[in-house]
């Protein structure tokens, strides 16, 4: 829904000009805009930029009961456990729930930002790195635009760091920082095999079935441990450093 999505990213826009942020829209051909956002720190040399996607998946309306999906409704439970719609006052319970969508993925993270700026001037924190924001606008669609993006605004994109802000609560409800975000590698597999259908009577076992072919290829791929068994695919994964070690060995243990 690109023009809804365009009006999306003016909003957000403007959230980020009320807070001192300079932004612009990234636009490449066929693709909804990214969002980029500066916010200059004098004599700071590092920068960190945060990475938030603004898009959602399609609305599934069956799924929308008792609330509608584009009006947030606070409830004191989760929907499937009887939580109940509530008013929104200024003390709220931190286990409460708010329905609307693509609220947690992951527009929530986007007023967290703002938020937290919000409170940095409030406090008189000042930041000590330059911040940079980038927000997708086809994350939920795989970003098949995103290497254009990156390479069209290179210039803009530099950062000693990036920090994805897209992930579930963790299960002790404290706060969490992940090093390291899994990537996903996409592909297109044809499997050749009869051109009609076979009577499994008749033809079961002996004639090629390209679902038992994929299953078996999809199968050989890892073992029961998880681990990946095709050819070549560590040989680039860096072994973890004694810095990696100790930092590791230093994590709380969150049952505590």
């Amino acid at each position: 829904d690109l023009p809804d999505m365009r009006r999306n990213a003016s909003v957000i826009q403007e959230m980020m000009r009320k807070r001192g942020v300079a932004s612009r829209l990234l636009e490449v051909d066929g693709a909804p805009p990214a969002i980029f956002g500066e916010l200059n720190t004098p004599g700071a040399t590092n920068t960190v930029m945060f990475y938030v996607h603004y898009d959602g998946q399609p609305v599934e309306p069956l799924q929308w009961t008792g609330s509608e999906p584009f009006r947030p409704v606070l409830r004191d439970a989760a929907h499937n456990r009887g939580g109940k719609i509530i008013a929104v006052t200024d003390r709220l319970n931190p286990e409460s729930y708010l329905y609307a969508r693509s609220a947690s993925d992951d527009k929530a993270p986007i007023l967290a930002l703002m938020t937290a700026l919000d409170a940095m001037k409030a406090s008189g924190i000042r930041a000590r790195s330059n911040i940079k924001f980038f927000f997708d606008g086809e994350e939920e669609a795989g970003s098949p635009h995103l290497p254009a993006i990156l390479a069209k605004y290179k210039h803009l994109l530099g950062a000693n760091v990036w920090i994805f802000c897209d992930g579930p609560v963790h299960q002790s409800r404290k706060q969490q920082v992940v090093f390291g975000v899994r990537g996903t590698t996409g592909l297109n597999l044809t499997v050749y095999g009869p051109n009609r259908e076979l009577h499994s009577g008749h033809y079961g076992n002996w004639a090629p079935n390209p679902v038992v072919m994929i299953s078996h290829l999809v199968a050989s791929m890892r073992n029961e441990e998880g681990k990946i068994l095709i050819d070549g695919f560590y040989d680039d994964v860096e072994p973890l450093s004694d810095d990696d070690k100790r930092a590791i060995a230093a994590t709380s243990d969150w049952r505590n």
